[in-house]
């Protein structure tokens, strides 16, 4: 049998290096692609047994009959991987190939374990397009209030507005919505509810005024917080499956969040390491750009598809979210707590680059889409930047002083100034001095960042 080289899709574009140790399955081994993972005749080529290969390698398929005869095998691979900044050995378990061909193909290695909402969700951003290409008011508030292009079922749309609505009305929130709102309010819980529409308010201020900035709204405020919504849900409902006597009994997992997640992140039709496009993932793309955090795929983006594969991994294994897999429930938090702390760098980059460009308007959008979460563990940090962003007119004559405060701010997201980089049109080097470099803690030196847990409370 003649035999491709593969491109091996769950892990493409990736920031890491691979090295095949062995491949198994029942029964003859060969190898392919295209949504299914098949393998190669027990002597494998040298080109995978002798080499290390960047992911990224070869497009091809197998032949037909070949892939049918594994749809209901299990297929494991045992691979190594070299992080570029650290020495890091990781088994991962892929899934069976019926189960992957059951995912949708986001581009860029990435193809979810599930379908469910994942589709309408990636489906948004294409209503996103459709809102940045219009120039009418009244056809950009249809797209935005009933939508075109995301369907729940055959002919009932998911608009962009029950992005907002879902948010509001969830009885029960989550920590990042929740502590948005107390921000909102002043830190005060009394007064959060009135800010429960801030996002829907904004977006609508913006089609009424015919601002070039509302496909940006909808992003930084909506599909940003309804992507960290849909993660800490499935975390959520995957430990409530956990704990529960008769699981069967709460809703079905789906795709544990980890697909929901990274379907609102990286969207429809999105080109990879590019920012042509109108997802979460072209946002960080353009916001990389200008501190030179992109080579050339945006290392916000290739950080948060590792993590989806690391999430999605715990979820793939038989016994997730079961009484006996308490530890990969764990973490699924702990991977989920990681990739919100990720989504927040393009936040913060386009917050600076708004305040050192002196733009009135994008600083008031990302004022409001980063600010409020600086209210989960820095009070007095957050009371000076609602200040000086959120209560008036910027005064830009204080970038120095509101430019400290906001790499503070970074110190409680559990960001560094190695995520944001280097402004690219000069006038502005984040201060490592004002930024949490995995300090030690009463002569406790631990090895990864916990400032978003220590600096809780620190004013």
């Amino acid at each position: 049998m003649t035999v491709n080289r593969a491109l091996f899709q769950r892990f493409d574009s990736f920031k890491f290096f691979m090295k095949i140790i062995i491949i198994f399955t029942q029964g003859k081994t060969y190898l392919c692609t295209n949504n299914v993972l098949c393998l190669v005749n027990n002597n494998l080529p040298t080109w995978i047994r002798h080499s290390t290969y960047r992911l990224s390698l070869f497009n091809r398929s197998c032949e037909q009959n070949k892939i049918a005869r594994l749809r209901n095998q299990h297929i494991y691979i045992y691979i190594t991987m070299r992080l570029q900044e650290a020495t890091t050995v990781l088994l991962a378990l892929l899934l069976p190939a019926r189960v992957l061909s059951q995912g949708i193909d986001l581009q860029g290695g990435i193809i979810t374990r599930t379908s469910g909402n994942a589709q309408m969700y990636a489906n948004l951003t294409l209503d996103i397009r459709d809102i940045r290409a219009s120039t009418n008011e009244d056809e950009m508030l249809r797209l935005y209030l009933d939508g075109r292009n995301a369907e729940e079922s055959v002919g009932i749309h998911f608009p962009l507005k029950k992005i907002s609505d879902i948010l509001r009305e969830d009885t029960t929130g989550t920590p990042t919505y929740l502590f948005h709102l107390y921000g909102l309010a002043g830190l005060d819980p009394e007064q959060y509810e009135s800010s429960k529409s801030y996002s829907d308010r904004f977006v609508r201020s913006t089609i009424a005024t015919s601002t070039p900035m509302t496909a940006d709204a909808i992003i930084a405020l909506d599909m940003w917080m309804f992507a960290t919504h849909v993660l800490t849900k499935g975390a959520d409902l995957c430990a409530r499956r956990a704990a529960a006597d008769n699981p069967d009994r709460l809703e079905d997992l789906g795709g544990g969040g980890m697909d929901e997640f990274i379907a609102l992140w990286i969207g429809q039709d999105q080109t990879p390491a590019s920012s042509d496009g109108h997802s979460l993932y072209a946002w960080a793309q353009s916001a990389a750009a200008l501190f030179g955090t992109d080579n050339p795929e945006a290392k916000v983006n290739q950080d948060v598809k590792l993590l989806y594969q690391q999430g999605a991994g715990v979820l793939s294994l038989p016994r997730a979210c079961t009484k006996d897999d308490m530890e990969g429930v764990r973490q699924l938090w702990t991977i989920a707590q990681q990739i919100i702390e990720k989504s927040l760098v393009p936040q913060v980059q386009m917050l600076i680059h708004s305040i050192m460009s002196e733009d009135e308007e994008q600083a008031a959008l990302y004022a409001i889409s980063t600010i409020p979460q600086v209210s989960q563990c820095r009070p007095s940090v957050f009371k000076r930047l609602n200040d000086a962003l959120l209560t008036g007119n910027v005064n830009f004559g204080e970038k120095p002083s509101i430019l400290s405060d906001i790499e503070k701010a970074m110190d409680c997201f559990g960001i560094t100034c190695e995520d944001i980089g280097t402004y690219k049109a000069g006038g502005y080097e984040c201060n490592s001095d004002n930024t949490s470099q995995i300090k030690s803690l009463a002569g406790y030196q631990p090895t990864t960042n916990v400032a978003g847990v220590s600096n809780v409370h620190v004013v």
